[in-house]
């Protein structure tokens, strides 16, 4: 198997295990934790993409048209950014949907071929008397205001059961009468293009390096089995065999042996004990 084939079954085995994970999200319980879920997993594709410092960027090139032609009763078409401030900033780091209102600094460093930036509060910089240095030993960066954009109640949440939709749909009063000016985000449809994201992304690492470095820096969260697994190959390899010699000879003393192994090393070698002891 060559370098490239194997690379290629990587990829596609990443790609499985998300959107395994998108369809999780979809059967969770109805409550914010699949937003949240979601809004993380946008979160890690924003960086393994390359645009970290660009979310609306993200969401502009990858989601349906639909998303960046949304147009708010304010006549603006801010939606990407709108889910940079509510989903992110509000839902992922804040567990809120109200985006926060304190202006952040974009320190950049200006140094070429370095291009670091990071967003500080004004009291980091107050409090260190001055702008941050660039971590890369290039001295001071430059700095200027990013005023928070996000507005409150732009985005709200539903899931199809509630009969709510259809997704996108513009929301302008809410149950308690008050008016509004907000994107609906129905959660099934909204994997939906996630999904379709994932399969985007994908499609575009076979051929772009840079994303399929920055994958493997920022690996996705995954099931490795359990701690009792972490043992050496000819560890685990010895206990199953003498797993074997013990099932082959199933009298009381040979099974209770069994079930004290299997409930001492972990799920995994009680699973792989049944059949054995069933021959």
């Amino acid at each position: 198997m060559t370098d490239r084939t194997g690379h290629r079954r990587k990829l596609l085995g990443m790609k499985d295990h998300l959107l395994g994970l998108v369809d999780s999200i979809v059967r969770m319980e109805h409550t914010p934790f699949p937003f949240l879920c979601a809004a993380s997993m946008i979160d890690n594709l924003v960086n393994i993409t390359g645009y970290r410092n660009n979310y609306s960027g993200f969401v502009r090139k990858f989601f349906p048209e639909e998303y960046k032609e949304f147009t708010y009763k304010n006549k603006k078409t801010d939606l990407p950014e709108q889910m940079e401030y509510v989903l992110r900033n509000g839902l992922v780091h804040n567990f809120s949907l109200v985006p926060r209102r304190t202006p952040r600094i974009m320190a950049k460093c200006l140094t070429t071929g370095c291009g670091y930036t990071a967003l500080v509060f004004p009291s980091d910089v107050a409090d260190k008397g001055g702008p941050p240095h660039c971590p890369m030993g290039h001295g001071p960066m430059t700095v200027g205001t990013t005023p928070s954009i996000g507005r409150a109640r732009s985005i709200l949440i539903t899931h199809r059961s509630e009969r709510e939709g259809p997704h996108l749909r513009h929301i302008t009063r809410l149950p308690d009468g008050k008016k509004a000016d907000a994107a609906l985000f129905v959660l099934e449809d909204f994997c939906y293009d996630l999904a379709g994201v994932i399969r985007a992304i994908f499609d575009e690492a076979e051929a772009d390096r840079g994303i399929q470095d920055k994958l493997s820096s920022y690996p996705i969260a995954q099931w490795l089995g359990t701690l009792s697994d972490a043992r050496s190959t000819q560890s685990r390899a010895s206990t199953y065999r003498g797993i074997a010699r013990l099932a082959r000879r199933p009298t009381p003393a040979n099974i209770r042996t069994l079930l004290r192994v299997a409930a001492a090393t972990g799920r995994r070698l009680a699973v792989e004990f049944v059949p054995l002891d069933k021959k």
